[in-house]
């Protein structure tokens, strides 16, 4: 679930958007709610400026394939000790988010150099081993130059180096970006694989996500010029969500949620 709609003040501006609903507190008794905010998970601190979607449906972010769907164990006690642990996790998360200042852009990189350095450390490992296989069975550096291309090498340079930029959106594609032209993509697409493997740990079947998001939309987004204007279309999140066979409420569909609860259940 949303964590703004459980009241958590982790949207954009810093506020929350709760639902009073007596369905909410029988699940929260119950132990079935996973609060999650995608936007957090993904790295973007509170408060942060609005993002829209451009370009595209968000659903061409996805991974090609769509993620298959998981079965998931059923028992009651392995689903509510999950969920309750992922849910602390997310509350640590979106805590450490809201100390943030909302122009902390130095802390940022640094997060973002530090996860780009961890997802290459296997490739650059593999480099060096390599680089020094090669130093041993060469002793003639100088003829080795020679025949190694100067554009090669400076290409070899840029694909390691740690504040390398995301390549160019590939035509087709959605990008979600700030109403100062700032890219949030690649925050938003971290922020879904979050809230898909929370779902997957807590053997979550079923999400209520805040409409109109472009991490939660289930139903419509904001069209991108941001106008206010709404258009039919979902959310990264809940596309991903969907694609591995997890059914997306808004929400305004708390009957229909609860109704597909009880079939799932019965």
């Amino acid at each position: 679930m949303s964590s703004c709609l459980l009241g958590r003040p982790v949207r954009y501006d810093g506020a929350a958007k709760p639902v009073a609903d007596a369905l909410f507190d029988r699940w929260r008794a119950e132990g079935r709610l996973v609060a999650v905010c995608p936007e957090i998970s993904g790295g973007l601190p509170v408060p942060r400026p609005p993002a829209e979607i451009t370009q595209a449906p968000a659903r061409t972010l996805l991974p090609v394939p769509p993620v298959p769907p998981r079965p998931v164990p059923q028992a009651p006690a392995y689903t509510q000790a999950h969920a309750e642990a992922a849910t602390q996790a997310q509350a640590a998360t979106e805590a450490a988010a809201a100390t943030q200042a909302p122009d902390d852009t130095e802390a940022r990189a640094a997060a973002q150099a530090q996860a780009d350095t961890q997802a290459r450390g296997h490739t650059q490992a593999q480099a060096a081993a390599q680089a020094q296989a090669d130093t041993g069975a060469r002793a003639d550096t100088g003829a080795r130059a020679d025949t190694q291309a100067p554009d090669d090498t400076e290409a070899r340079v840029d694909a390691q180096a740690p504040d390398e930029k995301p390549p160019a959106p590939a035509e087709g594609r959605a990008r979600i970006v700030t109403a100062a032209g700032e890219d949030v993509t690649d925050e938003f697409v971290r922020g879904a694989r979050v809230a898909l493997d929370t779902a997957r740990q807590a053997g979550v079947r079923m999400a209520i996500l805040k409409e109109s998001s472009p991490s939660c939309g289930s139903h419509r987004v904001y069209d991108g010029t941001f106008t206010g204007t709404r258009v039919p279309g979902e959310g990264i999140t809940a596309a991903l969500l969907t694609s591995a066979g997890i059914r997306v409420f808004s929400e305004d569909e708390l009957p229909e949620a609860a109704a597909y609860l009880a079939e799932l259940e019965s």
